[in-house]
């Protein structure tokens, strides 16, 4: 009888055990949320050329010939759900090739589930890329 009983409360030690890592990769889950617009933002003097996102795990890519200084490009799309996997911008300026990789989008503590959320990039005159989704 006694050892049925320390095999019962080994076994409930060990089951506590279990569930405490199941519970800490719930939390550790990426961010998602539903995006169907991108757009990017030139805040520098001078054009940006062949501007491309690229979504790393899905290879989704979104081109741009160019964006003008100042200005921005926006594009919609049927709506695709984002985990969270990083996203690798380049483009060329002033006939220079440039590459910000490992972006990840900012996402709103309270993704909205009834509707979706449009991608910003913004690009600042030192080169740094600004991920957010909104």
């Amino acid at each position: 009888m006694r050892i049925l009983f320390g095999l019962a409360a080994l076994l409930a030690v060990m089951c506590a055990s279990c569930s405490a890592p199941q519970a800490t990769h719930a939390q550790s889950k990426p961010p998602m949320a539903d995006i169907n617009g991108l757009v990017i933002v030139n805040n520098t003097q001078s054009d940006l050329t062949e501007v491309k996102l690229t979504i790393a795990e899905s290879n989704r890519q979104v081109n741009v010939n160019r964006v003008l200084p100042m200005s921005e490009f926006a594009t919609a799309f049927q709506a695709k759900e984002y985990r969270g996997n990083p996203a690798q911008l380049s483009w060329r300026q002033n006939g220079v090739a440039r590459v910000s990789r490992g972006l990840a989008f900012s996402i709103p503590r309270e993704v909205y589930k009834d509707r979706a959320l449009t991608a910003f990039l913004t690009i600042a005159p030192d080169g740094t890329v600004r991920a957010v989704a909104q």
